[in-house]
């Protein structure tokens, strides 16, 4: 059956109180024929907005969260958390923002939460400013978090100042995080995190992070590709970091990623790389990739990563290696390392680095 539903003004739904659309958008949503929108001259703000299955809200506005939101706050979730709903969209040239300068100091947001669900689309031009406290730490979050599910797509053209993660991803499969660009705040970590026990055949394109808290970006999926993205200056842990515990990232492929400068923050023998393959990650295999400047090694493989390969990559001037081997075994087929502080490869021992 064809789509019939018309965009309609959010306003049509009854004015906002103090600027606050929650009611409207609730109202909106029982009305099937209908895509809300949320027009260019429009800037309001919600809270806790349950979306059911099939709805779709047009961004061209501004939605911010309402100020002083309780300190678990999200602006959007979908209404069945337990069993999920389905082909819910944000979209538009607009943005979601957190309100981050209106929330309490020790809040921790999420601007999106959606579980068990398929088939999401979020593609905005601006979302950030949300608040994720440094002290308190008592929950996982992200500005844009979905748990499980599969046939995800996001992409944002900038999201700035995300609070915990930026993009995270967790349990899914067959989804992608495409075109979008990452600034990290003072409370932020990774720039985009995909990955967890079940997760696989997940795509990350396009995506350029920079000044991220942690790792710029986290592939823990396997059969998954990382392709023509990259990390810029991240304070802590890696530019990319493929698998984490109980997370491998088997069969994983990066291809044309850039790590610039990863581990500004790093001190003594901090272990902050360009790359790293770890927590058991097997025949993961990284093509025309780039490390420079990274705080310790260009590449790493250690805990059980074996059957790695690296073809064609290039690594200059890391603090130690170019690449290394701990516990694993890596191949390293027509790279370039050069301007390495402890040389090219790590010397033979408790792993091995193959050069051809």
């Amino acid at each position: 059956m064809p789509d019939t539903r018309q965009l309609v003004d959010i306003r049509r739904f009854g004015p906002t109180k103090d600027g606050d659309c929650t009611a409207s958008l609730e109202r909106a949503f029982a009305d099937p024929d209908v895509y809300v929108w949320i027009p260019p001259d429009l800037r309001c703000s919600a809270l806790d907005v349950p979306l059911l299955s099939h709805a779709t809200v047009v961004i061209d506005g501004v939605i911010e969260m309402t100020a002083g939101a309780p300190a678990r706050a999200v602006m959007f979730t979908n209404a069945d958390p337990r069993q999920g709903n389905s082909h819910i969209a944000l979209v538009g040239n607009g943005s979601i923002d957190g309100a981050k300068a209106r929330q309490a100091s020790d809040a921790e947001h999420e601007l999106v939460r959606f579980s068990n669900c398929s088939s999401i689309a979020i593609h905005l031009a601006r979302a950030g400013g949300n608040r994720f406290s440094r002290t308190v730490r008592e929950r996982s979050g992200a500005a844009i978090h979905l748990l499980g599910g599969r046939n995800h797509s996001i992409s944002i053209d900038f999201l700035v100042d995300y609070g915990r993660e930026g993009v995270w991803l967790f349990d899914v499969s067959d989804s992608v995080v495409r075109d979008t660009n990452t600034r990290g705040g003072d409370e932020s970590w990774s720039g985009v995190q995909v990955g967890g026990p079940t997760s696989a055949r997940n795509r990350i394109a396009r995506v350029a992070t920079h000044l991220a808290g942690a790792s710029g970006i986290g592939c823990d999926s396997k059969e998954s590709l990382v392709v023509d993205c990259s990390s810029r200056a991240n304070a802590y842990f890696h530019g990319f970091n493929f698998g984490h515990a109980g997370q491998p990232a088997d069969d994983t492929a990066g291809l044309r990623l850039l790590s610039d400068s990863a581990g500004t923050e790093g001190s003594a023998s901090a272990d902050f790389n360009g790359f790293s393959i770890v927590n058991g990650s097997r025949r993961v295999s990284l093509i025309d990739c780039v490390a420079e400047r990274a705080f310790r090694d260009g590449f790493n493989t250690s805990a059980g990563a074996d059957e790695s390969t690296l073809f064609r990559c290039t690594a200059s001037g890391s603090g130690r290696y170019g690449v290394n081997a701990y516990g694993a075994t890596v191949v390293a087929r027509n790279c370039t390392f050069h301007s390495n502080a402890g040389g090219s490869v790590s010397p033979s021992g408790n792993g091995h680095v193959l050069v051809e």
